[in-house]
Parts: structure tokens; C-alpha cells; sequence
């Protein structure tokens, strides 16, 4: 059995009433608002933030990130004990040439995501891959020491 982490904001629903659920709704786009820049350092307003999975399957983590239509040569992965920082950027340029016109388009990809890593999550250990769209990091849970115990003399 595996559980499915999706990280986001989370509403704590409780027992609110209409109006403090609307409110909490408007602070929320306010805050999207506001860290909307900070969130895509380099996607600016044309980026998009991919959606992120953390998988726990028991012995292992799996990190899954959806970036339809990008390469792997496009991705720039960075793993530490903390984090995993996912970047991409892609650029293309197309032009059509018929009878009376020409066509040009342009377009830019391109975003950053950090994730926080559960604390014990083998990082050193990390393999990725990247198939049709979904990217698929892994890696194993830090081996636990064993438990040292000693008897304790009573004094």
C-alpha cells in the first residue's frame, strides 16, 4: 500500500461557516498573487509550476513531477539531504511560409520547483528518469541503526 503526499496548500475545513470559508478562499488567491513571482523565479507570468507527488512505497520515496513535452536534455536536477530543486527551460521557434503570408511563433518554457525531502529519505542514492511527461525520482530510506541499549546500575 503506498500513501500519496501532494504538496500544496491544504484548507483546514473543520466547522466554518460560508463566509470564513470564502474568506480563507480570497487569502489564498491573495497569497498566490503575491508569491506568484518568488514561486517561478524563472518562468515569470508565461511559466507554470509542475505538479508534484511524493510517494511513500515503504522501503523507498518516489518523487513524481508532471512536464509534458519536455526532454530530459531540458531538466537540470539538483538533490541534497533537504531538497529536490527541478529546473527546465525550453525554447522553440517555428515559421510557415505559404502564398500571402508568413507565420512565426515562438515559445518559452521554462520553471523552477523545490521540494522538501521527508528527513529520512537517501538522497546519495537518487535515480531519475523521464517518460512520456511524468518524471520519476527515486530513492530508498536511510537504514535505520540499531537500537543501542545498555543497563543502567541503580545507585
Amino acid at each position: 500500500m503506498s500513501i500519496r503526499k501532494r504538496v500544496g496548500y491544504l484548507v483546514p475545513m473543520g466547522y466554518w461557516g460560508t463566509s470564513a470559508m470564502l474568506k480563507e478562499m480570497e487569502r489564498l488567491i491573495d497569497d498566490l498573487k503575491a508569491g506568484f513571482s518568488e514561486a517561478m523565479p524563472f518562468g515569470g507570468p508565461t511559466g507554470r509550476i509542475p505538479m508534484v507527488d511524493i510517494l511513500d512505497e515503504g522501503e523507498r520515496y518516489i518523487v513524481e513531477a508532471e512536464l509534458p513535452g519536455v526532454k530530459k536534455e531540458e531538466v537540470s536536477i539538483d538533490v541534497s539531504e533537504e531538497s529536490i530543486t527541478i529546473e527546465a527551460e525550453r525554447e522553440a521557434e517555428t515559421e510557415e511560409k505559404r502564398e500571402g503570408y508568413v507565420r512565426r511563433e515562438r515559445e518559452s518554457l521554462s520553471f523552477y520547483r523545490q521540494v522538501p525531502l521527508p528527513e529520512d529519505a537517501d538522497s546519495t542514492k537518487a535515480t531519475a528518469r523521464l517518460e512520456n511527461g511524468l518524471l520519476t525520482i527515486e530513492m530508498p530510506k536511510k537504514e535505520r541503526a540499531p537500537e543501542a541499549t545498555r543497563k543502567l546500575e541503580i545507585e
